[in-house]
């Protein structure tokens, strides 16, 4: 798994709450200090927006020890897939 977006509802009653955006952002990259800035940099919100960002390796890892992380993936809308002919 590369490179998603995932929008996910945050909420445990599993309404749709539109008054924020939660998303999860899977995204190679080396600057673990800077993922977050650059996101919003790009992604410019402009209502509440939750985002976290994760390599695919912390994902994979996080897989097993943190049962969110599995939800997410499972029921969590991919609003972005970037392609493998675009990697």
């Amino acid at each position: 798994m590369k490179n998603n977006i995932i929008w996910f509802i945050s909420d445990k009653s599993n309404k749709m709450n539109l008054s924020d955006i939660d998303l999860i952002v899977i995204k190679d990259t080396d600057k673990s200090t800077k993922k977050i800035e650059e996101v919003v940099k790009v992604a410019k919100p402009t209502i509440g927006t939750d985002i976290i960002v994760y390599t695919p390796k912390e994902i994979e890892e996080m897989k097993e020890s943190m049962f969110y992380v599995e939800e997410i993936l499972k029921k969590g809308k991919v609003i972005y897939e970037r392609s493998k002919t675009m990697a």
